[in-house]
């Protein structure tokens, strides 16, 4: 299994997205706990939606990436934002600061169609008393986009999985044990995250 962190390449010099490889030790599973690390001292969370691929795909075509992929689920990635500043002005990679253990959260995965729905209504993510409303403009024309880059270089393979930034790193709220990090659609609560 591969697990990507899809960006937009600002300023889109070269090409649409970048991306990264996040590690499969990376992802926890749905309702186990989620233990913010101390190996850096501000961690930051950043809301995503996942898309799951189920089938085996090389050079596929945006207009046929839908055939890819049916489920996709919200959650989180955590960052370590003092440590990916470091290694950053190094000009070392990243990667240490993004793919660690228990960086990605998902909750449930549900059908892909639903989540689009949802997102049209609006969904927010609360974090203590911060919410962020959680933006994407076209969630299925990004996934297609997404994938078609993505497989140009990678065969994507039946349970790799692709993650989407909602928002900046500079308005992703900070990461704190015992804060509780919740999904919402109106006044529905989707799911949550206790940070431990």
């Amino acid at each position: 299994m591969k697990i990507f962190g899809i960006e937009r390449a600002a300023p889109e010099p070269v090409q649409e997205f970048s991306c990264y490889i996040v590690a499969d030790s990376a992802a926890v599973p749905w309702r186990k706990p989620c233990f913010v690390p101390d190996f850096a001292d501000d961690f930051r969370l950043r809301p995503v939606v996942a898309v799951r691929i189920d089938r085996l795909g090389k050079g596929i075509a945006p207009k046929f990436a839908s055939r890819y992929y049916n489920m996709a689920a919200l959650g989180y990635a955590l960052h370590a934002e003092d440590l990916r500043r470091r290694l950053a002005g190094a000009g070392e990679p990243q990667s240490a600061a993004v793919s660690f253990d228990g960086s990605l959260c998902l909750g449930a995965w549900q059908p892909f169609a639903g989540i689009v729905q949802l997102f049209d209504a609006g969904i927010t993510c609360r974090v203590g008393a911060e919410e962020t409303l959680l933006r994407f403009p076209d969630l299925t024309d990004l996934a297609a986009r997404a994938i078609s880059f993505l497989s140009n270089t990678y065969t994507l393979k039946t349970g790799d999985i692709l993650f989407f930034h909602s928002c900046a790193p500079a308005c992703a709220p900070s990461a704190l044990p015992g804060e509780e990090v919740t999904f919402a659609a109106g006044d529905d609560a989707l799911h949550s995250f206790t940070l431990r």
